[in-house]
């Protein structure tokens, strides 16, 4: 199912980056020393899944950030995502009209309850229907393709039936349902959410950006910020699936910024930290939730907990931000009530995300930073498109 996410190109002035004091000035970086760097962390790659926590740790502090960030490009020096929660590409930006976006037609559009019998009836697909604050979590079962009931044998096995086995004509019976229930069907119309609006028209939108796994957040959650869930396609820990501890232990992105010495941080909706509150943190104990967590970091993976010291409030990101001091990488966390997550009122999402917006634009940094506003699944909602299989 398609994975709602909106990147906005944000043109900010062009004064040099001032990162938050990452680098290292002690001569490492050449001959020896650094062709002994590239051994130690190709060995700690190559044994990571097999080490506990405690011994990855040990390794970790073992190898010292190579002396300067690696050559990148000119145009950005700040990269911000904005993580929120479930929901599909069609019911936030398929009725907005935009050029070139896939989406649905003004008029609507009807899925029959069966296209054997159109007598049946149909559910229509409405724009400016849905609610602020859903009456129900959405019903549509996006994990299972598009099949006709009769084969959905196909939906768990390559190569699922071949591309003409499925179709949107099909989506009634996998939960698409009408009247009240209907809260997947309900679209936002443009007016609705005037804040993604404005974004989408003056910067851009993704037109068919899909999730890595069709499943929920967990999976997503652990494939973006690492590449990978484990083979994890449930909202479960790694002993679920036969890891040998409850915490993923792969490398994320946070160890490879942090080995090639780019400044990151990842924000909180919190006072942690701040005024003698207690330092930020993740979810304690790790459960089911934690390699998901919607308003703390995902710290049921290794590569997110090992950074506690990166955990900040969000007070210190709109700080950053007016002074033109963020690091390269800024991953924030929304506040649960603001998410969008189901049934979370989605104005309240889009007032994080105009503030967020605003502090940037009216950053010193405006022509160097880079927003992306990204969704981790598509959450029970409703989407015309037929996921793809191959060449994804």
């Amino acid at each position: 199912m398609t994975k709602v996410t909106l990147l906005a190109l944000l043109a900010l002035s062009a004064t040099g980056a001032d990162v938050d004091g990452d680098r290292d000035d002690g001569d490492d970086g050449e001959g020896a020393e650094e062709e002994a760097w590239e051994q130690q962390m190709n060995s700690l790659k190559s044994e990571i899944m097999s080490l506990s926590p405690q011994q990855v740790r040990a390794r970790f502090g073992e190898i010292r950030p190579k002396r300067e960030p690696p050559p990148r490009q000119s145009k950005i020096d700040h990269f911000v995502v904005l993580y929120m929660e479930n929901h599909a590409a069609d019911q936030i930006f398929g009725c907005m009209g935009l050029p070139g976006f896939d989406g649905i037609p003004p008029e609507g559009r009807k899925v029959p309850h069966d296209p054997d019998n159109p007598a049946l009836g149909s559910v229509n697909i409405s724009c400016g229907t849905a609610d602020y604050v859903c009456k129900s979590g959405p019903s549509y079962d996006k994990y299972t393709g598009k099949f006709r009931a009769a084969d959905m044998i196909h939906s768990g096995r390559y190569p699922y039936g071949g591309p003409a086995a499925q179709d949107d004509k099909y989506s009634y019976v996998h939960g698409l349902e009408a009247g009240d229930a209907a809260t997947a069907a309900r679209m936002y119309a443009p007016e609705q959410l005037p804040i993604k609006w404005a974004l989408a028209k003056a910067f851009g939108v993704f037109n068919k950006l899909f999730t890595a796994v069709p499943g929920p957040s967990n999976p997503n959650h652990l494939f973006t910020q690492s590449g990978t869930s484990c083979g994890m396609k449930d909202n479960k820990l790694y002993d679920d699936c036969g890891g040998p501890t409850k915490t993923f232990p792969q490398m994320t992105i946070y160890d490879n910024l942090r080995m090639h010495n780019v400044s990151f941080a990842m924000y909180m909706n919190s006072t942690c930290g701040l005024d003698g509150h207690p330092a930020c943190h993740g979810e304690d104990p790790i459960t089911t939730d934690s390699p998901s967590a919607i308003n703390t970091p995902d710290v049921a993976m290794e590569g997110v907990a090992r950074h506690q010291d990166r955990f900040m409030s969000q007070t210190i990101f709109y700080e950053r931000a007016a002074n033109g001091t963020l690091p390269s990488f800024s991953w924030l966390h929304p506040p649960i009530q603001a998410c969008d997550h189901p049934c979370n009122d989605v104005a309240k999402g889009e007032r994080l995300l105009k503030d967020v917006y605003e502090a940037l634009r009216a950053s010193p940094k405006w022509n160097k930073t880079l927003l992306f506003v990204g969704y981790d699944d598509a959450g029970g909602y409703y989407d015309h498109v037929v996921p793809p299989f191959e060449g994804t």
